[in-house]
Parts: C-alpha cells; structure tokens; sequence
C-alpha cells in the first residue's frame, strides 16, 4: 500500500469500522506506523501516530456536529460512539499547558510527541490526565481538550510582525 492511498483507504475503513474506544484507536496507531516503516519512513513514530488518528477522530466528531457556523458540543456528547472516546490529539502545547496547570507533572518521559515511539507513554498520559481533570468538573477528555487547546494555543503564540 503506498502512503499517498493511507487516507483513502485505511481512513475510510477506521471511521466506517470503529468504535473509538482506546483499544481500536491503539491498534489503529500501530497499524498506520506500520504502513509508514513498511514504505521505508523508518522515522515515523507512535507519536505521529497518534496525532493522526485522534486529529483524524477529533474532526470527524467536529464534522458531524456543525449547526451553520457553530461546533454544537451537545451533539458530539450525544453521538453513540463518542461515549468510548477518552483520546485527545497529544502536541507541544497541550503538554506545555499540562506540566503549567496539572500536579503532579504529566509528561511523556522527556520525549516530545512526535518523537516518542512508546504507546505506553501516551496511555500513561491519557489516564493521568482524564483523573486530573474530573477537579476541573470535565470528565471527558475530549472535552477539555476542545476547550483548553485554543486558549493554550494563544497564550502561545508568538508576536506576529506585520510587513504591509
């Protein structure tokens, strides 16, 4: 399988296929960081895994709730499978915003998210943070993360310089 075709196929048979909870979203992980080593992208981590397929779950649950302009965030609590979803997209600034707010110090062993190769890092991370954040009275995961990234994201943005 060449990775240009990884979308259209194996994309199309996760979303039809899955029922999002952690077990086939792992296996989905693995599977697509063995399509890419497979076709000789050896530096192709779990961790860009990861990024792939909660990015990929995370849009589609977006997707499927837009009322006009707006993500209806009841809709996505109310979709059959979202009730198995305890994932979230893992980058720079979800981990920066986590080792800010959350004690003790959830981290991935010291490796960023897109070179860690460790699963078992990124479950460890998950479970952590999903009993962190029931003291923040949001016992989804998906669910602060949609309303935490945005905000973590601003704060660290840089300066932009503006040349007219």
């Amino acid at each position: 399988m060449r990775i240009r075709v990884l979308g259209e196929e194996y994309l199309e048979r996760f979303l039809l296929n899955a029922h999002f909870d952690n077990a086939s979203c792992f296996a989905a992980m693995e599977d697509i960081k063995d399509i890419y080593h497979r076709n000789m992208v050896d530096s192709y981590t779990v961790g860009n895994s990861q990024k792939w397929v909660t990015m990929t779950i995370k849009y589609y649950f977006i997707l499927k709730s837009i009322n006009g302009n707006t993500v209806n965030l009841q809709a996505i609590l109310s979709m059959a499978p979202f009730n198995q979803y305890k994932l979230f997209p893992v980058d720079s600034k979800i981990i920066k915003l986590v080792s800010r707010t959350r004690v003790p110090v959830f981290n991935l062993h010291g490796c960023s998210w897109h070179t860690c190769d460790n699963l078992d890092y990124f479950q460890d991370f998950w479970e952590n943070l999903e009993r962190s954040i029931s003291r923040d009275f949001v016992d989804i995961p998906f669910v602060w993360e949609l309303i935490s990234w945005v905000p973590s994201a601003k704060a660290l943005a840089k300066p932009q310089i503006y040349h007219p």
